[in-house]
C-alpha cells in the first residue's frame, strides 16, 4: 500500500491593479495569470490602452508582458499561460475574445479532443452570458459553432467538399471550437476553397486567419508531437501572410497548459518563429502560500490488486453504501472513482 499526501495550491486575489477583468462576479478578483493573458491580448489590439494599466498596476515590474516592446503593425504573439488544473486557464484564454468577439474579434479555440471541446463549451457560454448577460445562439446560424466530426457528416452533402463549413466560419460565427486535426486539413486545404461573395477564390486558411484574431490551443500539454509542429507551422505561415497586408492584422496565438510549457524542444521551435517577427511571452501562475484555494489538499491510497480476480465494477457498486453516507455527511466533498477502463465507467454510472 502506498499513500500520498498532496498540498493544496492557493492563488493570490485582491491584487493591485487597474484592468477590468471581464467575466467576474462583484466579489471576485482575477489571479495573476489572468490579469497577465488578458494583457497581452490588449497590447496586440491597443498598445496604448495596455501602457496605461502597467502605470499603476503592481504586477509591473516583474510582469512578463509589461517588458514587452510594442509589436509591428502587422505583429504576431505567442502567449503561453500554464496554471494547474482548476486555476482558471479558460477564462484567461477567452476572456478578451469573449467580451470583443461581437464587435469583430473572433475567436477560435482548439482543443486536443472532442470530449475536452464539448466540456469547456460550457464554460465558453457561461463567461459569454456573464458578459452579454444572455447566452450564445449555437448552431450553423449562431455566435457560436462546434466543428467537430459529427458536425462536419451532418453538413456535408453528398458530392460536396465541405465547402457549406468554410461559408459558415465566414460569415456568422464569432466563436468556433474544433480540434487540431480539423484545423491542420482545414489550413492544408484539403476542404474546399470558397469564392464568397467577390467571386475571388480564398483558401480556408486565409479565412480563418483573416478573420481571427485570437486563436487558443487548450490543454496543450495533451498535444502529441505531430499535433504542437502542425501547431507552429500554422502560427508561422500566417505571421508571414499578413505581413504586407495593407490594414493592420496582429494575431494573438494563446498556448494553455496544466503543466509549463519549456520543454526543450518545444521552446526551441517557438524561439524558431522570432526570424519571422513572432514575439512570445511566458505567464506562470506560481503557488502561494495564502488566497483562494484552486486545489485542495488530497489524500490518495494505492493498494496493491490481484489483476486476475480484478471485478472493478461489482467492488465499486460493492463501496457505494459506504461512501454515499460520508458525501451526505459533508456535501461540499466529492467522490471520485478512477476506473481500470473507459468502457468500464458507463456500466458503473449506470448502476
Amino acid at each position: 500500500m502506498l499513500e500520498l499526501n498532496l498540498s493544496p495550491i492557493y492563488y493570490r486575489t485582491g491584487l493591485n491593479s487597474p484592468v477590468p477583468f471581464p467575466g467576474l462576479p462583484a466579489n471576485a478578483s482575477a489571479y495573476a495569470h489572468q490579469l497577465q493573458t488578458y494583457c497581452a491580448v490588449t497590447r496586440t489590439r491597443n498598445y496604448a490602452q495596455f501602457s496605461t494599466w502597467c502605470q499603476t498596476c503592481e504586477l509591473a515590474q516583474t510582469c512578463p508582458v509589461a517588458q514587452l516592446a510594442p509589436l509591428p503593425q502587422h505583429g504576431t504573439l505567442c502567449i503561453t499561460n500554464s496554471a494547474v488544473t482548476g486555476g482558471g486557464k479558460t477564462l484567461a484564454a477567452y476572456a478578451y475574445g469573449v467580451q470583443h468577439c461581437l464587435t469583430g474579434d473572433k475567436v477560435l479555440g482548439v482543443y486536443p479532443t472532442n470530449e475536452l471541446l464539448h466540456d469547456q463549451k460550457r464554460a465558453i457560454c457561461q463567461l459569454f452570458q456573464t458578459i452579454h448577460k444572455r447566452p450564445p445562439t449555437e448552431g450553423i446560424d449562431g455566435e457560436l459553432l462546434v466543428v467537430d466530426g459529427e458536425f462536419l457528416r451532418q453538413e456535408k452533402d453528398a458530392g460536396e467538399q465541405n465547402i457549406k463549413l468554410i461559408e459558415y466560419i465566414l460569415k456568422r460565427a464569432k466563436l468556433v471550437l474544433t480540434n487540431p486535426d480539423i484545423l491542420y486539413l482545414l489550413c492544408h486545404h484539403l476542404y474546399a476553397s470558397s469564392r464568397e461573395l467577390t467571386g475571388r477564390t480564398i483558401t480556408a486558411f486565409s479565412i480563418l486567419m483573416r478573420d481571427f484574431r485570437t486563436i487558443i490551443f487548450d490543454e496543450f500539454h495533451l498535444y502529441n508531437s505531430k499535433q504542437q509542429a502542425a501547431v507552429l507551422w500554422l502560427v508561422g505561415l500566417s505571421a508571414k501572410l499578413f505581413s504586407t497586408v495593407e490594414t493592420p492584422h496582429p494575431h494573438s496565438f494563446i498556448f494553455s497548459s496544466a503543466t509549463p510549457l519549456d520543454e526543450p524542444e518545444f521552446a526551441e521551435k517557438l524561439a524558431a518563429l522570432n526570424a519571422l517577427g513572432v514575439s512570445t511571452v511566458t505567464i506562470h501562475q506560481p503557488g502561494e502560500s495564502h488566497g483562494r484555494p484552486v486545489m485542495e489538499a488530497v489524500k490518495l491510497r494505492l493498494e496493491s490488486a490481484n489483476l486476475r480476480a480484478w471485478q472493478g465494477e461489482e467492488k465499486a457498486i460493492e463501496f457505494l453504501p459506504e461512501l454515499q453516507p460520508l458525501l451526505h455527511q459533508n456535501p461540499h466533498h466529492r467522490c471520485l472513482y478512477v476506473m481500470d477502463a473507459v468502457a468500464a465507467a458507463p456500466n458503473f454510472y449506470n448502476g
